[in-house]
């Protein structure tokens, strides 16, 4: 009996410790069956949202099936554009080409944007890349790149201070760029330094802006276009056009490229310039401009009977020297000031030059006693697109200012701007980089 009890209750707790153990299988077999049920379900109402999305989206939206219950923003490809230009892209990143994308190019606070959208640009974004590649490891170059990314109206000045750098390189001048101050220190002599701040004045900033606008709608819609800023239709009590700040000077333009596009959106039918389809006025900026639908995709500026006139570049050089001044160009010393050319109107600043090369010293337009005298060296600059040196730079020296030359001056001058611009003896000295200069072909 004992020897059976024994034996019948060692099987008895086999078998209950089998059962154990199936009981255990068996639960965490239901659990795995009951996930599966719930992730299949969840599966099947994914699929069920997504087919009613796409269908409603289909029938919606014949430019094809989206993901969402919103339609889908409207893009402008930039990316395939800017992997041309390597370093520019790495500059730019992901984040602002997905910005660029989604917004408008004509509406784009951005001319880089633009420039990588407008047919014959490619040379501007080419040269830009190549120098920021010639800089990339040169002290200071960390302000440039971020102001190319966070500071559009910043891009013409950073244009012009690379290309000047470019020059003043293969010309044998040291010199750095500054994080502070005056945006050069070009070392003359061994221990001459010549302090140069860039800049480029507001108004030109914003009448490129508004040029390059105007014509991505043009060439985009295929309308013609003739434009042009005229100074008598700005009221007496407006604002100066020349003092505009850069959040009512965009205020201003957009007014001009919503009221355009608005309008294009809705013409219907052929139109001529004598009969256009539409007219656009701007009091505020002197604007005016004229669209019509010819199939010519033709574009002209013009200027009123009061603009240009052989003052407006002086004043505009006055209007920078004074600012510039106040914080960058203090009067401890000898300094010069560059302004970069390529944003000033032609017209004005061919008939400025004009005046500059062959008139007698009385009808010259230039008047030293209103700059400050620490800025005895004003350049006015033009880049060159294809070449490491200025289009045309004129170089004008104040001899009339208080202030000494630096040590050192003479063979800056002698390098870099070897012709004599004027034509006529004259108490004003203004020297030449190139023979572009005096053949018009700058302008």
């Amino acid at each position: 009996m004992p020897k059976r009890a024994g034996v019948s209750r060692g099987v008895t707790v086999d078998k209950w410790h089998q059962l154990q153990a199936l009981s255990l299988e068996t639960k965490l077999g239901l659990s795995v069956l009951v996930l599966a049920v719930i992730a299949g379900f969840i599966t099947w109402r994914v699929s069920e949202r997504r087919a009613a999305t796409v269908h409603d989206d289909r029938r919606n939206d014949v430019s094809g099936p989206v993901e969402s219950d919103a339609p889908s923003p409207t893009r402008y490809p930039i990316a395939d554009r800017l992997r041309s230009y390597p370093v520019l892209y790495s500059i730019l990143g992901n984040r602002w080409i997905n910005k660029e994308e989604l917004t408008h190019p004509a509406e784009s606070k951005s001319a880089l944007a633009r420039w990588l959208r407008i047919d014959g640009y490619e040379v501007r974004p080419s040269m830009l890349d190549r120098l920021l590649v010639m800089f990339e490891s040169r002290s200071g170059m960390g302000e440039r790149r971020r102001s190319i990314k966070g500071d559009p109206l910043s891009l013409a000045a950073t244009m012009t201070e690379l290309h000047f750098a470019a020059w003043l390189e293969a010309n044998g001048f040291p010199f750095e760029l500054t994080k502070t101050g005056p945006d050069f220190k070009v070392q003359l002599m061994e221990d001459s330094w010549l302090e140069i701040e860039v800049t480029t004045p507001r108004q030109d900033v914003w009448f490129a802006d508004i040029f390059d606008r105007l014509m991505f709608i043009k060439r985009v819609s295929g309308f013609s276009l003739s434009f042009g800023f005229y100074r008598e239709d700005i009221p007496e009590d407006g604002s100066v056009i020349d003092e505009l700040e850069p959040p009512e000077a965009e205020k201003l333009v957009l007014n001009v490229v919503n009221e355009a596009l608005t309008t294009i959106a809705s013409a219907e039918g052929a139109s001529t310039r004598e009969s256009p389809s539409f007219e656009q006025r701007c009091p505020e900026i002197g604007l005016r401009a004229t669209w019509w639908n010819d199939g010519s995709q033709y574009m002209s500026g013009a200027t009123g009977p009061t603009s240009p006139n052989y003052w407006e570049i002086w004043q505009r050089i006055q209007n920078s020297a004074v600012q510039k001044a106040k914080k960058q160009l203090p009067p401890d010393q000898t300094r010069g000031l560059l302004i970069g050319a390529d944003q000033l109107n032609n017209g004005d600043r061919g008939y400025w030059a004009d005046w500059v090369h062959d008139q007698p010293d009385e009808y010259v337009p230039i008047q030293w006693d209103v700059i400050p005298p620490q800025i005895k060296y004003v350049i006015i600059y033009k880049v060159s697109w294809s070449k490491l040196e200025p289009h045309c730079a004129l170089l004008l020296v104040n001899e009339e200012s208080p202030f000494p030359h630096v040590d050192g001056f003479e063979e800056f001058q002698r390098k870099l701007f070897p012709i004599r611009y004027r034509t006529v003896p004259s108490k004003f000295t203004v020297w030449a980089s190139t023979d572009r200069c005096t053949d018009r072909k700058w302008f």
